[in-house]
This record gives C-alpha cells, structure tokens and sequence, in this order.
C-alpha cells in the first residue's frame, strides 16, 4: 500500500475511528485498520463484537492494499503532526506502517490485516434524517437514559417509527424524556433500542463534522418484525454500526401527567445560574433542591424560590423571576436531574407543570411542544 493524504483529514478519521476501539491487553484488539477503497482511504475501527466506526477520507492512491497499526501510536502521531502532505505505505513485509510527513518518518508495526474481522452492516431499511434537527432530538432525551445496567432495556434511547414521525423516548426509573420529529415521507412502523453510548457518538460526530443545516443523517435498520439485532448511522464520511439493545422498552404513555395546576414560566440562563450554585449544597443531602413557586398580586410578577441545604451544614436560598399561573406551589426535585435538563434544552424559557409535591413535575421548552421531559418528585422534611 502507498497513499497520501492531508494531516488534518486523516487526524479526523483516526480520531473518530479510535473511539470504537477498546483498551485491551491482546495487541490485535487495541488496533486500527487502513484500507484503499478507489481514490480514497476507509479507516477502521472495533470492538470485534458490537461497534464499528469507519471513515472515509481523499486520497492520492499509488499502491492499493490494507494495513492495521496500534490506536493509540497513530493517534498520537498524526495528531501532532503540522496540517500538511502524509504518505503512508507499508514495508515489504506488509506488517509495518510507514508514515511521513515533511522531515518526519515514523515506523508502527502492526498485523496481519487478514486477521483484522469487522462485519459489513448493509440494513434492509435506510432513512435519512435532518442532521440538526436529529442531533437535537437525540441530545435531548438521552440525558434521561439509565447509566445503571442493572436494567439493561433502560440505557438505550427508543426509536419508535410511525408514518411521517419518529418519538424518541429515553427514560431511568427517576425521570422520562420524549421528543418528536417530524419525518415527511418516510412510511415506516417499526421501534428499536439504540444503546445510549451510540447515541452520544452520533451526536459527537455531527458536531466534530460540523454538518450544516441541510445535511441528513442516514439510518441504517434491518427489516425484521423484532427490530432486528443492528442499526447502522451515516455522518458525512462516517459510519457507525452497533447491536441494539434487546428487549421491550416500557410504555411510558401513563407516565405523562394529562394535566396540571400549577405552571412556572422561567428563564433557563436564570434557572441554569442558581442550580449551579445550589449544587455544592445540594450534593451533601441526596441532591435534593426544592422549588417555591409564588402567583404574583395584582400588578406584580411572580417568583420561583430555590432552596438547598446541606444536611446541617449549610443551607443555599435564592429567587428568580417567574411567571405563575393556576397558584403558589411547592415541590423538591433531584437536582442534577434538572440540571441535565437546562443543559440540553437549548431554548431561554421553559415552563414546569406541577400538580402537587407528590406528582412527577413536567419540564416543556416554550414555544416547542415537540420535547417533554417529566421529572419525579424528592420527598423533603424542610
């Protein structure tokens, strides 16, 4: 194999790729593979069993062929090297990367790149995504996925298809987040469960790539009336492929309050700006922060008061501005909770439905129906 291609194309590729690779004692499980595919170079990343990551990058091929090289030497490598013209070819051997670039030549030896399995994922099924739009949707429910895999059906997101729209819903036995998109012209049924990791790898590859505004995200499926066992997602020159998780996500409709006494219209930077605050006192006593929601007299605006104390070390109290309808309120919540919440939101106002102190609370973005996110309430003695 010789090749050459630019520092800053194949730093992306390496970096992308690496991360389905696993830290490993066994030096075949720790490396990476490079192949020729026509004019470009496909890099290869996996974990032998349930991801892969590949990319294609530009390339002036001389020499076709493959040859694998340990991920952590090339990541390093070709991160530091300046923005410029890489040649990289194998020696004679065929087991050893030579990488160039201006007066810098270094030498990784790798495998037998035949050894080197990976397997293709062709779905039955493929439909193409608005890139932001899907990053949204996924960033904002797979804040609610379980990190405990004592429930294993809990740390993946739900894709449930249906004609024209797809319903995210992602949820860990304490919160609940749903969100909608529309899909015009895609007429599919069918739900699976995408594991929450690959979710946050999606989401960082149309960050890294920087998609704009018209880009689609294609979605690969396998058409089986069980979902099928694999899911496949397209970004730019990027593909990921992983298992789904197997089994029956739990319906969640009766989880979502159908009503509520009380709603807080508040600022998120504001609302974002006390949390962070509160937090050092709320992390001493089960994380609990309780929210105080006053109606407004006549001609006054209303104010929602925060409050966490840190077991009888400390106690943190704060107000900001709110707008509420239907009456004062009181309710407590897990603050990290609320905290992720704020963090992916990405509006400046959301209102909180409450019911009572005992009832899940239901956090909305104002002015987009397409997001619910219902919070279980903390029981609180102060």
């Amino acid at each position: 194999m010789n090749l050459s291609c630019m520092q800053r194309d194949l730093n992306s590729g390496v970096a992308a790729v690496v991360r389905a690779i696993p830290r490993s004692q066994n030096p075949l499980a720790s490396q990476l593979l490079a192949r020729t595919d026509g004019d470009s170079l496909v890099l290869v990343g996996t974990d032998g069993e349930t991801v892969a990551i590949t990319y294609k990058l530009p390339a002036a091929i001389a020499t076709a062929g493959q040859i694998t090289m340990e991920k952590a030497r090339i990541s390093n490598l070709i991160s530091n090297l300046p923005n410029d013209e890489v040649t990289l070819e194998s020696s004679e051997s065929g087991n050893m990367a030579v990488i160039k670039c201006n007066r810098t030549k270094a030498e990784i030896a790798g495998f037998n790149p035949d050894e080197f399995l990976v397997t293709e994922f062709l779905g039955d099924i493929s439909v193409k995504l608005p890139a932001q739009q899907f990053r949204l949707a996924l960033n904002r429910t797979v804040v609610a996925a379980a990190q405990d895999d004592s429930r294993p059906v809990l740390t993946g997101v739900q894709f449930e298809f249906s004609p024209n729209q797809l319903r995210l819903g992602a949820a860990d036995g304490f919160r609940l987040s749903v969100h909608s998109l529309e899909t015009p012209g895609i007429d599919m049924t069918q739900t699976v469960i995408v594991p929450r990791n690959i979710v946050r790898e999606v989401i960082r590859l149309i960050d890294e790539l920087d998609v704009s505004s018209d880009t689609t995200v294609e979605m690969q499926l396998e058409d089986a009336p069980d979902g099928g066992t694999r899911v496949g997602f397209t970004v730019g020159p990027a593909q990921i492929t992983a298992s789904l998780v197997q089994g029956t996500f739990p319906s969640y409709e009766q989880l979502i309050p159908s009503d509520h006494e009380v709603s807080i219209q508040v600022s998120v930077p504001a609302l974002m700006e006390t949390i962070r605050r509160a937090d050092g006192f709320a992390r001493d006593s089960s994380n609990i922060v309780r929210f105080t929601a006053t109606a407004g007299n006549a001609g006054e605006g209303g104010k929602l008061a925060i409050r966490a104390q840190a077991d009888e070390s400390g106690t943190y109290d704060d107000e900001i501005d709110a707008t509420v309808v239907g009456g004062d309120s009181n309710i407590a919540f897990n603050i990290a909770y609320i905290r992720d919440i704020l963090g992916v939101i990405d509006v400046d106002t959301i209102n909180i439905e409450v019911t009572s102190s005992g009832n899940p609370g239901v956090i909305k973005a104002l002015g987009d129906d397409r997001l619910i996110h219902v919070v279980m309430p903390m029981y609180v003695q102060w």
